[in-house]
């Protein structure tokens, strides 16, 4: 599974004081950000589905028909 968090909010803003928390397993960087007062964008490759989340809420489900990327994310 991918996951890729896109944050919009409090969380992204550096005026805001937060720090981005970054963690190696995606479920423990999903409860960090479900802490915070943000929108973010949860993009599940197994599932084929795009989930935007507020406070570990799901807000809207959208199918992930296509992707393309520029450059190499995985590496």
């Amino acid at each position: 599974m991918l996951l890729l968090t896109l944050v919009l909010g409090e969380a992204c803003s550096s005026q805001s004081g937060a720090q981005p928390k970054t963690t190696s397993h995606p479920v423990e960087q999903e409860l960090q950000m479900a802490k915070t007062k943000s929108l973010y964008v949860i993009v599940d490759t197994d599932k084929n589905i795009v989930l935007l989340k507020a406070r570990g809420i799901p807000l809207r489900t959208f199918p992930l028909t296509r992707a393309e990327w520029i450059g190499t994310p995985l590496t």
